[in-house]
């Protein structure tokens, strides 16, 4: 994914030069600037969508947000994990997966890097379904080890195709199907291999009826993609317009350039207070220490 240019208070964090970050560091602005990391998949989509569908889409909306954050808002694109949490598409040709120790390691080290630097406000932007697992424990790490505000934004909750797609698409087209192939129509419908756009059905259509209490999302069972449909896409590609993939886009785009902005608006919180440990010595008033009592079994 290439890097988002620069505009006004946003640019690309290896544009910065180390001088550069040393003078926010001065004069406390870096503790002001919202660092945005990149997240997403390389992986199968179907005989009809490109391996980097994810990733693409995750690129080209950060591209568009960029217009639309507010000047005053200092903000900077990290370099974008391209390669995430995939092992649900391992059994298609191509894809590209880290374990997840890797990638909870892989992007802890990079939070890491940010906070010695004096960040204090991070936006791990996902575009993948098996990565919030991932983010989700990267982000709270970050909140408690170095203070950080940090929340995660994924593509999905920042767009709706409601009213546009019937009801049965919205909830079972999750991978490759009218969502995802209408936003590579707008960002590069040179990708699209149409003579293969075909709807891809998925098998848990019917599940509400074998196995209600899983159907109506009670409780959620472990897939492969392949579980879902062999051809390795669910959902129905031929629902897909480049019209509908540039409005998802711009919804995205308006979404993300607003949580970057109340990220940066919101206070920094105060960092987490080390519990003592059970049996720990405890320090009394005088600051002379005690210890507890053992306590007594029962």
């Amino acid at each position: 994914m290439p890097p988002a240019r620069a505009r006004k208070g946003f640019r690309p964090w290896v544009e910065y030069s180390t001088d550069e970050i040393a003078a926010l560091q001065r004069s406390g602005a870096i503790a002001q600037l919202v660092a945005v990391l990149p997240v997403a998949a390389v992986e199968s989509h179907g005989p009809h969508l490109p391996l980097g569908v994810d990733a693409m889409i995750n690129a080209a909306i950060l591209e568009a947000a960029a217009d639309r954050i507010a000047p005053a808002v200092l903000a900077a694109a990290l370099p974008a994990q391209a390669v995430g949490v995939s092992p649900e598409h391992a059994a298609f040709p191509g894809t590209l997966t880290l374990p997840p120790e890797v990638a909870i390691a892989s992007w802890r080290a990079i939070g890491d890097s940010l906070a010695a630097a004096g960040v204090r406000r991070l936006v791990i932007f996902n575009s993948h379904g098996g990565n919030p697992p991932i983010c989700e424990i990267v982000a709270l790490d970050m909140r408690v080890r170095h203070a950080m505000l940090a929340a995660v934004a994924e593509t999905w909750r920042l767009m709706t195709a409601e009213g546009r797609l019937p009801a049965a698409e919205l909830k079972h087209g999750i991978h490759g199907g009218a969502v995802e192939t209408a936003l590579i129509r707008a960002i590069r419908p040179d990708l699209v291999r149409e003579g293969a756009v075909a709807a891809f059905a998925s098998s848990r259509r019917d599940l509400a009826k074998s196995a209600p209490q899983i159907g109506s999302g009670k409780a959620r069972l472990a897939w492969m993609t392949q579980d879902l449909n062999p051809a390795g896409a669910v959902g129905d590609a031929r629902l897909a317009s480049q019209a509908l993939g540039r409005a998802l886009l711009d919804q995205a785009a308006d979404g993300l350039a607003g949580v970057i902005g109340e990220v940066a608006a919101l206070p920094l919180p105060a960092p987490a207070a080390t519990p003592t440990p059970a049996g720990a010595a405890l320090r009394s008033r005088d600051g002379k220490a005690k210890r507890r009592a053992p306590s007594r079994s029962t």
